[in-house]
């Protein structure tokens, strides 16, 4: 095979390589450790019960977990289908966690965020 042939290979299992690992790339938090940490929270969300440093801690824990934008697309799709299976939540109160317990979250949580603008 010539030099040329040969770097024109190697370009080409380079490019490749690239499109397959960020197509495939996940995020390194799931559903569960989203809900686990959210479920601290979730007397605050419901009712008018105060907030707690349980439920702060748990925020923090979330927040610092969400390294990449994926991690923060993955946080908003699970709360969002969390709040859609869980009656009750008062987004305002949803809301003013970030706030509250000290961490910036970036967007405002709603049953009709689009998590793909998240980042």
């Amino acid at each position: 095979m010539s030099i040329v042939k040969f770097k024109f290979v190697v370009l080409i299992a380079v490019v490749v390589t690239m499109l397959t690992s960020t197509q495939f790339a996940k995020s390194t938090l799931t559903c569960n450790d989203v809900t686990t940490n959210v479920f601290a929270c979730l007397s605050f969300l419901q009712t008018r019960a105060p907030l707690t440093g349980k439920c702060c801690r748990h925020i923090k824990a979330l927040s610092n977990a969400a390294k990449t934008t994926l991690d923060r697309q993955t946080i908003c799709s699970c709360l969002k289908s969390a709040s859609s299976h869980v009656g009750g939540i008062n987004f305002g109160r949803a809301n003013s966690l970030s706030s509250r317990c000290g961490v910036r979250i970036g967007y405002r949580i709603s049953p009709n965020i689009d998590c793909s603008r998240v980042h």
